[in-house]
């Protein structure tokens, strides 16, 4: 693990295997980076039309600029707007948070660090769904809520880079400490920090140590780090995703048909399971949002997302994984 943590925060990692452009595409027009480039020349660098010095130079980038790379092509990568010399840059893995299906033949591999002897962190079934943070070259830096680890890019089928990345494997988190919460490279309390969280900040937890007392967490502003679990308020993780089958359906803030109604929920929507009731008629959801509900209960209401609530059991269809009611976890 401290290994892995390590080649994370390495500021500077250097293209090994040119990855083809088609394999690192979105599933829709989107494209995904395969690299970051911080131009090191203090004068700047052109943009070129081509990947060749003599063709035209269409724009230029400052001294310190960072960019995203595609595509390698020679002496050359290519970038928004055109081409620039890859010597002109240093290059680094690209920061993405995108979700990724693992489309493979058998079990999928997170590993602890970007290389195919290194250690199995866990084995995970073709078809499910971990989150990435960075893509460098032919690897991806992975999530699954409870590992942080390395994957092959051609091993999995990538979101858009702006989808909707709700239904991933993670747990909101806001920091509640009356101080900054230090995000550091390993977990533990003597790692250097890497960043910092402040009181009140929000984020999500993407995986746990093996002590479960520290968490691997990603802020809103895209720092990570590891930090300790006390220092936050963090919501449950979904244990499954459903749609509902019917709608409008009644989102109340108990487990209760008389329970107070928060708002009335879509046809269609698609929501994170949580758990249920202890008799079973009742599912706790997160609801993506954006929805409207009175958090105060002085009738007026708010915006906000990923509101979690009560619905009856009956209106959703559970649908990845495929599990019965009684094998969800009964929450309060």
């Amino acid at each position: 693990m401290k290994r892995m943590i390590k080649l994370v925060l390495l500021a500077v990692m250097v293209l090994a295997v040119a990855l083809p452009v088609g394999n690192i595409l979105a599933q829709g027009d989107g494209e995904i980076p395969i690299a970051q480039g911080t131009v090191i020349q203090e004068d700047g660098t052109g943009i070129y039309a081509e990947p060749d010095i003599n063709s035209e130079i269409v724009g230029r980038l400052d001294g310190g600029a960072v960019v995203d790379i595609y595509e390698e092509a020679g002496l050359f990568v290519r970038v928004d707007g055109g081409y620039v010399i890859a010597s002109a840059l240093e290059i680094g893995p690209a920061h993405v948070f995108l979700k990724g299906v693992a489309n493979t033949t058998s079990d999928f591999a997170i590993r602890a660090e970007p290389e195919i002897t290194s250690d199995v962190l866990a084995t995970l079934p073709s078809g499910s769904v971990v989150g990435v943070l960075e893509i460098d070259g032919r690897w991806a830096l992975v999530f699954d809520g409870d590992h942080v680890g390395y994957a092959f890019v051609a091993d999995l089928e990538l979101s858009e880079a702006d989808a909707e990345l709700t239904d991933l494997a993670a747990s909101p988190a806001t920091a509640s400490t009356n101080s900054a919460v230090a995000l550091r490279a390993e977990p533990s309390i003597t790692a250097d920090a890497v960043g910092t969280l402040e009181d009140g900040a929000t984020g999500q937890v993407l995986a746990y140590d093996d002590s479960g007392r520290f968490a691997f967490v990603r802020g809103d502003d895209g720092s990570t780090g590891w930090a300790f679990v006390i220092n936050f308020s963090i919501s449950p993780r979904a244990v499954a995703r459903g749609v509902f089958s019917t709608g409008p359906v009644n989102f109340y803030d108990a487990p209760a048909a008389d329970a107070t109604i928060l708002n009335y929920l879509p046809f269609d929507a698609s929501v994170l399971v949580l758990g249920r009731s202890e008799d079973g008629e009742f599912l706790k959801i997160r609801y993506p949002g954006p929805i409207f509900i009175d958090t105060d209960g002085d009738g007026s209401r708010e915006e906000a997302l990923g509101a979690e609530g009560w619905v009856n059991t009956l209106t959703v269809d559970i649908t990845a994984p495929e599990m019965d009611v009684e094998s969800l976890p009964v929450v309060e």
